[in-house]
């Protein structure tokens, strides 16, 4: 423990069908993905009940510039960190949400060193390149069942949203003789 405490504000986006799913897809697309997690309500809540030293947001792309500058208004001394293993550059990614809000956060962290000029140009104040991590307890080979096997198994695999020059790259490795397995959305 580090001796610190620390609230963790569930994100998950509830399961979705039909309509509603429709919906929810057409207003992503357009970069106005819903809070189907209600997480600015539950980031306010929390801020009502005392001070923070920190907000770490994890690629929340729905938390809108309200609910920053209010946890900043009920702890001025609160760092705001931004973090994204994703590409928040991308068009097609980025939501209205956070573009409106990037210039509030006192720090954003990406694992993309071509994005750090681009995060400053959407308001990025300071921005830190940190390499992806390797946890050799959770990256490692699993010992795959039969089922598992025939499910799973392959010699590469890409697990990741569709986007076009990765769905070049993956065709290029397949077509060069290797078994290629994709998983993530958008690859119908």
């Amino acid at each position: 423990s580090l001796g610190h405490e620390v609230d963790a504000v569930d994100s998950s986006i509830p399961p979705m069908s039909g309509v509603r799913r429709l919906g929810f897809r057409i207003l992503f697309r357009l970069g106005r993905p819903p809070d189907a997690g209600h997480v600015n309500e539950k980031l306010l809540a929390l801020s009502r009940e005392k001070t923070y030293d920190v907000l770490w947001v994890d690629k929340g792309r729905s938390i809108t510039p309200r609910t920053l500058l209010e946890i900043k208004r009920r702890s001025p001394a609160c760092l705001l960190i931004f973090y994204s293993p994703d590409d928040m550059t991308w068009p097609g990614y980025a939501t209205r949400a956070y573009l409106a809000g990037a210039h509030l956060y006192d720090l954003q962290v990406t694992t993309k060193s071509h994005n750090i000029e681009g995060l400053k140009r959407q308001g990025a104040r300071r921005v830190l390149f940190v390499n992806n991590a390797f946890d050799p307890a959770t990256h490692r080979p699993l010992a795959l069942d039969e089922r598992e096997r025939a499910r799973w198994g392959t010699e590469v695999s890409f697990i990741g949203r569709y986007e076009p020059d990765r769905g070049d790259k993956v065709l290029a490795v397949a077509r060069a003789g290797f078994p290629v397995r994709v998983a993530g959305p958008r690859w119908d």
